[in-house]
């Protein structure tokens, strides 16, 4: 197996005018299936690039299929032949195996021969076209597995670690159904450029000299820096041979010229799995979300083709920075009955939502209260996935109230809002204006001089109104940062004071939509002992 890694870092262009909705994972389309033939009682999983269909069984794993998009989109975006709407003339797919199955599981493949490889391309034939005079391959599908297009470790991927091999399936699909097809004269540059590296020996000993169809399928994989070195005759056979763009312009020009004409020079390349050091920039990328946000954003990137092809939705987490004004600790302004400043800790290595102080105001009974921050809202991000001049600002309104007949009632209202501007090479893009409401109330009930009943209602800040753009060299979606939940906290709680310096506490919390999250649910029983000795 092949040994050496290199990271090359993401590069990409914004300026694409003609974008293209973000790919989704869903069932196979019906008029899709009858198109190209795909067998549906197998095939429950389906997603498209540029309409290429990219199917799965049930037990693919949709992260699989999102990061073959992402890859697959990579590939396609600086080819100068149209090669998608050749691919979808002549019925061509992609397939993925699950973990655990053949590729004689596969209502394709009947046999069993080719159920220790890493990757097949077959199952096409050909049929007559009157109109060209000549015969055309039709159904050609690409298969990979699941392991390797998760891109997990060895042993958990024993079939490429390292490769994709989902580039070198795609690229002979690409040939047969594309260039043998449509542009022969291309075809016929492959096997001349084929013929002359054999004549030369510039590969011997390599699986790229197997034939003329694994020459341009282990030249693509090098041209998006995907081959790691040779096996174990390495040194022996004549290598070292190239196992990237750079190395392969020195080692073969006549297949580097080739390879450029047909992919375009873009400065995208392949990355294997998580793969970070500190050399390198891209590790960096980081997004954290506050709690507000609930699951929204990291749901989106976790279903963004781009950003799982990238690796970059694992980058998106959500963390517990929160905000509230009871937070602060607050003392009166000296001179001033109406002023009060708060007070906060650093909240270890968290966002600090609202900044370390906080203003209070008294009018009519009324409180008031503001603070700020330099943050999108509680929320930071790093690298690819960062943003510059953020600010939010915080607003409550509050007011108690002692109806006198042992009853006390309060109650507050909190408004966040929040905007940030997108790096120019971000992947974030557009930020709207983010807007974020919470409230708090409760009522206690006086039993006796020394028994208290209480009862309350919250929910925590939560946006209601927002949205960003993730954008990609091939595609764009606009992402609502609102999330489909919105937590309330109901509580009942009794309090006893034992004496002057000792009282104990016993409450019930039912917590629904925990952290925005919809149908998540929680319940918390507490038990407090206070005292003073």
């Amino acid at each position: 197996m092949r040994t050496t890694l290199i990271i090359v870092l993401l590069s990409f262009s914004l300026a694409a005018s003609n974008l293209v909705l973000a790919a989704k994972v869903t069932r196979v389309p019906g008029k899709t299936a009858s198109k190209f033939d795909i067998d549906t009682r197998w095939y429950k999983k389906y997603a498209a690039v540029k309409g290429i269909p990219i199917v799965a069984s049930r037990k693919v794993s949709d992260r699989a299929l999102l990061k073959s998009v992402g890859i697959m989109n990579q590939v396609l975006f600086g080819n100068r032949f149209k090669i998608a709407p050749h691919l979808i003339k002549y019925r061509a797919k992609m397939a993925i195996v699950a973990r655990g199955q053949h590729f004689s599981n596969m209502p394709e493949i009947s046999s069993k021969s080719y159920d220790h490889a890493a990757g097949l391309a077959c199952c096409g034939y050909l049929r007559w076209n009157q109109k060209s005079n000549s015969w055309k391959r039709y159904y050609q599908t690409g298969f990979t597995r699941e392991t390797n297009a998760l891109q997990l470790p060895y042993p958990r991927d024993k079939w490429g670690p390292g490769n994709s091999v989902l580039i070198h399936e795609f690229a002979h699909v690409i040939h047969e159904s594309v260039f043998e097809n449509v542009y022969s004269k291309i075809s016929k540059l492959i096997t001349r450029a084929y013929n002359t590296a054999k004549k030369k020996g510039l590969w011997k000993g390599a699986y790229a000299m197997t034939n003329k169809y694994e020459y341009f399928a282990e030249g693509s994989e090098r041209w998006f820096n995907v081959k790691t070195r040779e096996g174990e005759d390495y040194f022996t056979t004549g290598g070292p041979y190239p196992h990237n763009r750079k190395e392969l312009k020195k080692h073969d020009i006549r297949l580097y010229k080739l390879l450029k004409r047909i992919y375009g020079n873009r400065k995208w390349r392949f990355r294997y799995g998580k793969l970070c050091t500190k050399a390198y920039e891209l590790c960096d990328n980081k997004y954290k979300l506050s709690a507000p946000f609930g699951p929204s954003l990291a749901r989106a990137a976790s279903q963004n083709a781009f950003m799982v092809g990238e690796d970059f939705d694992l980058k998106v987490a959500t963390t517990g920075s929160s905000f509230s004004f009871d937070d602060y600790s607050y003392v009166e302004v000296p001179n001033s009955s109406k002023w009060t400043l708060g007070f906060k800790e650093e909240q270890d290595d968290l966002p600090q939502m609202g900044g370390n102080f906080a203003f209070g105001y008294q009018l009519g009974g009324i409180q008031y209260r503001v603070a700020a921050d330099n943050t999108f809202l509680g929320s930071k991000g790093s690298g690819w996935l960062g943003y510059k001049d953020a600010r939010s600002a915080y607003v409550s309104v509050g007011k108690r109230y002692s109806l006198g007949n042992k009853w006390n009632i309060s109650g507050d209202v909190t408004y966040g809002w929040s905007q940030a501007n997108a790096e120019r090479e971000g992947v974030f893009q557009d930020f709207s204006k983010v807007h974020a409401l919470g409230f708090n109330a409760s009522a206690g009930y006086q039993l006796n001089t020394n028994n208290a009943f209480g009862i309350s209602l919250n929910s925590p800040l939560k946006v209601e109104k927002g949205s960003l753009i993730i954008k990609s060299p091939y595609d764009a979606e606009r992402v609502n940062l609102s999330p489909s939940g919105r937590q309330v906290d109901v509580g009942v709680s009794f309090q006893h004071q034992i004496d002057a310096q000792r009282s104990v506490s016993a409450g019930i919390t039912y917590i629904n939509d925990y952290h925005h999250d919809r149908d998540v649910t929680r319940g918390q029983v507490m038990l407090n002992y206070r005292g003073s000795f």
